[in-house]
This record gives structure tokens, sequence and C-alpha cells, in this order.
């Protein structure tokens, strides 16, 4: 499956709590993909009736009592008797995998995790190769050494004067970061260096955004993000 495969690929979020609801579906909807969202089991049913679905993400709770009845209920809706199913939950210890093997989902991710974590797992169940799952996301590929933090940006947060990204671990005001990524739909790599300007911290995923603003770019980095910007209404 290339890239173009992975932009149209549609996932159903169940999830009851509406913050981490909107964060994963703002983390899919970035990536391109097609996202559909309810706050209930019964909505989510609802959804997957009506939709047409790679992959579900659901809280454990919304499950009840009876998880392999649910998962079942959830696949027939889709009309899909294979359709993957991950489990979203707040165990994190060794007994976690436990806790979908047992009701027939394909995969568990621990709501503490990273939301690049949930999204490598997504690529993983769909064989979709992760680097062309996230080529719409910007990826860092030079950790500060001083934080050693995984760095996820996205492309709808760069202007012709900084980018938006996301950390696993907190860095520094007026910190510098040397920046490589690929802009969406392109194989040209950009290379910046940047200054970090604010830190905001999230505790609900335990993740950190975090303003750069650009202070080395060669010209030929620039003009591909202007020419990515003309093409992007969306892009401030």
């Amino acid at each position: 499956m290339d890239a173009a495969d992975a932009v149209k690929t549609a996932v159903l979020i169940i999830e009851e709590d509406d913050r981490m609801r909107s964060l994963v579906a703002s983390c899919f909807e970035r990536i391109g993909c097609v996202v559909h969202a309810a706050g209930g089991f019964a909505r989510g049913l609802e959804a997957a009736r009506e939709a047409t679905l790679d992959v579900a993400v659901v809280g454990e709770e919304l499950l009840g009592s009876d998880r392999v009845a649910a998962c079942r209920a959830l696949r027939a809706a889709s009309g899909r008797d294979r359709l993957p199913i991950v489990l979203l939950g707040n165990e994190d210890g060794p007994e976690a995998p436990d806790l979908y093997r047992t009701c027939g989902c394909a995969d568990y991710v621990a709501r503490s995790a990273s939301l690049m974590e949930l999204v490598r797992r997504v690529a993983n169940l769909l064989q979709i190769p992760p680097r062309r799952f996230l080529r719409t996301m910007v990826a860092q590929t030079r950790p500060s050494p001083r934080s050693r933090a995984e760095y996820l940006g996205h492309s709808r947060d760069i202007s012709r004067t900084g980018i938006l990204i996301e950390t696993t671990r907190p860095l520094g005001v007026d910190e510098v970061l040397p920046i490589k990524f690929l802009l969406p739909h392109s194989n040209s790599l950009i290379n910046v260096v940047s200054r970090v300007t604010r830190v905001l911290h999230n505790p609900l995923t335990d993740q950190y955004e975090v303003g750069c603003r650009f202070i080395e770019i060669d010209p030929a980095s620039s003009a591909m993000i202007e020419e990515f910007l003309a093409g992007d209404t969306t892009v401030i």
C-alpha cells in the first residue's frame, strides 16, 4: 500500500473522554485519514454501519462486561468480519496485552503512550510502512542531544517562519534544534535550524507542544515551503 492509499484510510474512534477523543481524531486527521468519531458505543455502532472502515480505535471501558460480544457487534455493524480493533486503556503494565487478546482485538495501546505510538501501531496493523503512513506528518530525524526527545510535527502547522512540533520530553525556550522533515506528497527533505519559542505541556497525553522559529533555512527548502503554502489555504 502506498502513501496515496494511506491518505484514504478510514478510522473510527470510539472514546467517551472528549479531550482524548479530540486529540486522537486530530492526530489521524492531520495525516490525511478519514476520521469518524463517537462518544459512546451505540453511536460508534451507528457510525460503523454508515461508513466504510479500515480500523477502529475503542476505549476499553465502552466495550462493557462482554467484550467479545461487543467486538463482534462492532465488526458486524461495519460489515467486516476481520475489522482491526485497537483498544485504548489506562493499564500500561505487563498484563496489558491480555486485555485485547482475550476479546479478539488486534492490539492494545495505553492512553499514556504517545500519539505517534498509536499511529505506528495502526500502521503496522494495516501493513502500511510507518514512514509512508507518517509522510504527511513532519518526522524529526535529529533529536536534541540534551533532551533525547522524540519529535512529531504536523504539516498544517508550518508557516514561512516556523513550525509547531510535538515532543515526548520538554525542551527549553531558546534551545536550538536542527530539524529535517518531509512535506506532504514530497520526497524532498527540508533542512532547517530552529529556535524554541514556547513550550506547552498537555497533561492528558504527557506530550509537549513546541513552537519553533526558523533561524537558518537554505534557499531550496524555503522555496519548497513557499510552494507548499501557496497550494494549501489551511496553513496560516
